[in-house]
């Protein structure tokens, strides 16, 4: 009876292997050892961790003779990262595709000598317009851009590996194809590439940014990323990430004022150089030979003169506090519409029109600390609606 019972035990426990003459017990319910991190499989590849990442040193001042090599002296640095950024209709992407063109054709740019190289252009909000642009280009300059501007008629998300492989391999094969080395990759424009990131979230950005970033160095070029700024200022839209992520910013404002098509293209940020520099662009329409339906040339604006200035160190930054009356401009203006109380964010905007100044943070934080004195010394009422604050003068918001 026992040695029934062992039996059925050991037939159900058990499996016989019959490999060998001799059955060997072998548990049919073995569990399989995890390996630690440390352990090595010995059916498994070794990795060589150092194929993935490798850490690089330097010693002391070794490297100091190291110069900065330059795609367009001043504008932008060879093998870098950039953002242009600029309200709607500012002419952005305008002054972009005069880059552009000047870059594949090796043409000077405002008088400065730049580096020849193919131009990688991804058009996300269409091409149609983009060429257009570019034949008007090439009808004021008498000359053809030919193949060594590529235009990509789609957007493309570097933070999705299979795309940013795919696009990699596009540039180098058009690199080969054409034998010119790559200078510069344009993405027009970031919200259309970043996949849906939201621009506030610093981590998204910084990965998105870092993805171009690597598109870049794979291909040995410049990656520059078209972006807009905030509804009523002139800053640019997102988390201050994009700006600590990248190693130039420009800024494009246009002058409403002017009589004829006017931007103005400023250094935001410049790493290892000089920021004092900002360009003046004119365009005017130009008729390129096609028609519409109804036998009509068909006209676009084209850049026709840009002027390199050299601004003295932190003239267009900000006012001299000590040398301008913020509170009086604000009371001034707040007076040219005593009826109605007026949002701080258009005050600043007007303000800032008048003297001729960015909308910026530094000029936003000077008007607050105005603001601030006027409301404590009762001359300005200071009100909220929602999140928006409102200024109306002490006299008009009494009578009333």
């Amino acid at each position: 009876m026992i040695t029934k019972k062992l039996a059925e035990w050991k037939s159900r426990f058990f499996n016989s292997d019959k490999s060998n003459d001799k059955d060997v017990a072998k548990p049919c319910f073995e569990v399989e050892a995890k390996e630690t991190p440390f352990q090595e499989s010995s059916n498994s590849k070794k990795v060589n961790l150092s194929d993935k990442f490798k850490i690089e040193t330097l010693y002391g001042s070794q490297g100091y003779k190291k110069v900065i090599s330059w795609i367009v002296k001043n504008l932008i640095p060879a093998n870098s990262s950039g953002v242009v950024f600029g309200r709607s209709q500012s002419f952005k992407t305008f002054f972009l595709v005069y880059l552009a063109c000047h870059i594949a054709t090796g043409r000077a740019f405002a008088g400065l000598a730049i580096r020849k190289g193919l131009v990688i252009f991804i058009a996300a909000e269409g091409e149609q317009g983009l060429a257009k642009r570019v034949r008007a280009w090439e009808i004021l300059n008498e000359c053809e851009v030919g193949r060594s501007l590529v235009i990509i008629p789609h957007s493309v998300f570097p933070t999705e590996p299979e795309q940013k492989k795919c696009l990699i391999d596009k540039i180098i094969e058009e690199s080969k194809f054409q034998g010119l080395p790559v200078a510069l990759t344009i993405f027009d424009t970031m919200s259309k590439c970043s996949n849906g990131a939201y621009e506030n979230d610093a981590g998204a950005m910084t990965k998105y940014l870092n993805d171009c970033k690597m598109i870049g160095r794979a291909v040995g070029c410049s990656v520059i990323n078209v972006h807009h700024t905030r509804r009523v200022s002139d800053d640019f839209r997102g988390a201050q990430s994009i700006q600590d992520s990248v190693d130039f910013m420009l800024s494009v404002k246009r002058n409403t004022k002017a009589i004829t098509k006017r931007t103005t293209i400023s250094l935001n940020k410049m790493k290892e150089s000089e920021i004092d520099f900002e360009w003046h662009v004119d365009l005017k329409p130009l008729d390129i030979d096609a028609m519409d339906d109804e036998k009509n040339y068909i006209n676009t604006l084209c850049v026709t003169d840009i002027r390199c200035n050299k601004s003295q160190a932190g003239e267009k930054d900000e006012i001299d506090e000590g040398k301008m009356d913020f509170a009086n401009l604000i009371v001034e203006q707040l007076t040219e519409k005593p009826c109605a109380p007026t949002p701080f964010k258009e005050l600043r905007q007007q303000l800032s029109d008048k003297l001729g100044v960015p909308n910026n943070k530094t000029f936003a934080a000077q008007l607050s600390r105005a603001n601030k004195k006027l409301v404590r010394e009762g001359e300005v009422i200071q009100t909220k609606k929602g999140r928006e604050v409102h200024l109306s003068l002490k006299q008009f918001d009494d009578a009333a």
